[in-house]
């Protein structure tokens, strides 16, 4: 997604913990389309070493036939890591 991608690129000290909700012109193709990410500090069992690093959430959901269908994509971002 171009927003994981987008929140991978930002600087760790950027990465404030939260939901937000985000948008995207490809989105409109969807019927009833919500977005959000979440970025929480990384879980223990992930980070065992207790680095500087995020859990980043994207989520993307829509009503499809009177069903709620749901996309998500999850990634870890470290203090030093891409584009940083």
């Amino acid at each position: 997604s171009k927003q994981l991608d987008s929140l991978r690129k930002q600087p760790y000290a950027n990465l404030s913990n939260g939901i937000n909700n985000f948008s995207d012109t490809s989105l409109s193709k969807l019927p009833s389309p919500t977005a959000i990410y979440e970025i929480d500090d990384c879980p223990l069992e992930i980070c065992t070493l207790e680095e500087n690093a995020k859990k980043v959430k994207v989520n993307v959901s829509w009503v499809e036939s009177g069903k709620t269908q749901n996309a998500e994509l999850l990634t870890i971002v470290s203090e030093g890591g891409l584009g940083q």
